[in-house]
């Protein structure tokens, strides 16, 4: 990714845009753009979940099952994930 489009996003981010705080997330969970940082994903999944954000509650339901950044959990992963799920079908609805 180009500096410029990682520096914008990290800027959405940090202005609390849930979808910013999801790709960024998305970022530093596979390393893509930026060194990977398990810990910063989480925190930043967790910021994009907490506004409803589909993206956040599936990206920390996948931190949640793997054990990334967070103690394993498979139940809580399962709630993330279909939290998520009812949240994407809920915008979808409303459109």
């Amino acid at each position: 990714m180009r500096p410029k489009r990682c520096a914008s996003i990290r800027q959405a981010a940090a202005q609390g845009l849930a979808a910013a705080q999801g790709r960024l997330g998305l970022m530093y969970a596979e390393g893509r753009g930026v060194a990977k940082d398990e810990t910063e994903a989480v925190r930043l999944f967790q910021q994009a979940a907490a506004q409803g954000y589909a993206m956040g509650q599936y990206g920390m339901g996948l931190m949640y099952e793997q054990g990334w950044g967070v103690a394993r959990d498979l139940v809580e992963a399962q709630r993330l994930f279909t939290q998520a799920a009812e949240t994407a079908s809920f915008a979808s609805d409303r459109t």
